[in-house]
């Protein structure tokens, strides 16, 4: 479907974790219509889970949420996302204008520099999802055209590549890593004139 059915799966409550990340895999597949299919085996080793989780959240997603699945001969599932997941709408741009915002995360690894083309409070909760960590907040972020974001992140990681733990996971005091990627911002600013 795109990301904003996974978006869609990811704001869902009052549901297990195995059911969020079944959601979450059906937006992400599904077609513009919220239609598609998958091998529950590996829906079911996507989520991590016994092929049986699987089929509870299926159910507990049906009851509570809209989806409508059915079960094929072939060990697969054909499914069918309710509305809500479907009326998520983007309006396209030309590439590099899109409105995109740079975040600053921290969590108990350290400080996450990133970037998003979606709300920020939704990449928070997919990061959570992703980490496990539910005490990752947002501590700093800052929206302009998605080519002057982009470049800024990547100034600002190669400022503090020495302190890099992993991926855009930093260890770095959070007044440091709002300095970096301010002075990126003015530098992505200067070279986009």
């Amino acid at each position: 479907m795109t990301m904003s059915g996974a978006v869609w799966g990811l704001d869902l409550i009052g549901i297990t974790p195995v059911a969020k990340l079944v959601a979450f895999k059906l937006g992400d597949i599904g077609d513009g219509d919220g239609v598609g299919t998958i091998e529950v085996s590996r829906l079911a080793e996507w989520c991590c889970a016994p092929v049986e989780e699987v089929f509870v959240a299926l159910v507990l997603l049906a009851e509570r949420h809209g989806i409508e699945w059915a079960s094929r001969p072939d060990a697969s599932i054909e499914f069918t996302l309710p509305v809500a997941a479907r009326q998520i709408v983007h309006k396209a741009a030309p590439r590099g204008m899109l409105p995109t915002t740079i975040y600053i995360f921290r969590g108990r690894v350290g400080i996450k520099i990133g970037i998003t083309g979606q709300r920020v409070e939704a990449r928070l909760k997919g990061v959570r999802l992703a980490t496990l960590d539910d005490s990752i907040s947002v501590e700093w972020s800052f929206e302009d055209r998605e080519s002057i974001i982009r470049l800024s992140e990547r100034l600002a990681h190669a400022k503090l590549a020495a302190k890099l733990i992993r991926n855009e996971w930093f260890d770095v005091s959070l007044e440091d890593a709002i300095a970096a990627v301010v002075a990126a911002i003015q530098e992505a600013r200067k070279a986009q004139k």
